[in-house]
């Protein structure tokens, strides 16, 4: 089960501020891959790309929403990946494009099971594109450590295969290059009790960043460090989860505006909070602001609330719109 949960949030991570409505932008680029339009490509990336800076972060998200698009196995994707890399091998745009391709497949190989009823074949399938994955991420972020999207795959592919770099180094480069919320967000998953870190790291980190933090996304430092507390209440194996830090956590929680800590929100819904009805309406609060691996949760919305054809309504909301395959995440 935890393997699982692991897999739901790293692609919840991913997708984090993504939404998949068919957009101008996103339209562009899959008119640009269909016609083959290697160097159409590189200047969309570079048209959003150049606002690159803190005070631009909100614009600057049509970046990652990009490279987004590029996790996928849509043919005409791959195929355009694959020329894009042969054509311009040294591009840090095709590098970590195709390391978001590998990174996707590198997740459907592994699948739903738990890590240990893994296929062994499955399993070596898997690291191998991983590490591809990694390789290619490196290969942009070392060259260009405030490109977010290579800054964000090396974060990522991290976790699953040989990198050139520790995790503090790792850490250092991408927080002292043009930091934002979303790169904190992957760095505080690296700092997770279950992946060699701790509580105690995770709060400190959220200290040391609290002026972007305010900056950028209006947390304060306790906000950052309740969000984890909360977010990780389920799957994290710590003593130091104490029922009194839950319940400071909660109270951090309560007092913060209501579109904040949305994922401390979401696992206050659906593991700590008694009363469902109450529980179910936090749930529909979330919904359509993130993407989750099954549809599981809208599903119960539209029987614990009697809300007909919730689901349906849900699910085809989370359909992406344009060339890339359906994926829930």
């Amino acid at each position: 089960m935890r393997n699982i949960i692991t897999l739901i949030t790293t692609l919840t991570l991913i997708f984090t501020s993504q939404v998949f409505a068919a957009t101008e932008l996103q339209n562009k680029l899959d008119k640009l891959v269909q016609n083959n339009d290697i160097d159409g490509v590189e200047r969309l990336i570079a048209e959003a790309d150049k606002l690159n800076g803190r005070e631009f972060y909100e614009r600057n998200s049509d970046v990652r929403k990009i490279f987004a698009e590029f996790f996928t196995t849509h043919p005409d994707y791959v195929s355009f990946m694959h020329k894009w890399l042969k054509e311009k091998p040294d591009s840090i745009n095709a590098q970590t494009a195709m390391g978001w391709h590998f990174y996707h497949i590198g997740w459907l190989t592994r699948g739903e099971v738990l890590y240990r009823d893994i296929y062994y074949k499955a399993r070596d399938e898997m690291t191998a594109y991983f590490q591809e994955a990694a390789d290619l991420a490196f290969k942009s972020f070392l060259k260009h450590p405030t490109f977010s999207p290579a800054r964000d795959l090396a974060l990522l592919t991290s976790q699953h295969a040989q990198v050139p770099q520790s995790k503090h180094a790792l850490v250092d480069s991408a927080m002292g290059a043009n930091e934002d919320k979303h790169t904190l967000d992957l760095v505080l998953r690296l700092y997770s009790p279950n992946w060699g870190g701790s509580l105690r790291m995770q709060k400190k980190i959220c200290k040391d960043h609290e002026e972007m933090l305010l900056k950028e996304a209006g947390y304060t430092a306790d906000m950052c460090y309740a969000d984890q507390v909360l977010s990780n209440a389920r799957i994290i194996n710590s003593k130091a989860l104490t029922p009194e830090l839950i319940k400071w956590a909660i109270g951090i929680m309560d007092a913060a505006p209501k579109d904040k800590m949305l994922g401390a929100r979401w696992e206050d819904a659906i593991s700590i909070r008694p009363d469902r009805e109450e529980a179910m309406q936090i749930i529909v609060d979330i919904l359509p602001k993130r993407r989750d691996a099954s549809y599981y949760y809208a599903r119960q919305v539209e029987e614990q609330l009697n809300k007909p054809g919730y689901y349906k309504e849900y699910k085809r909301k989370q359909k992406k719109t344009i060339g890339t395959i359906s994926v829930d995440v």
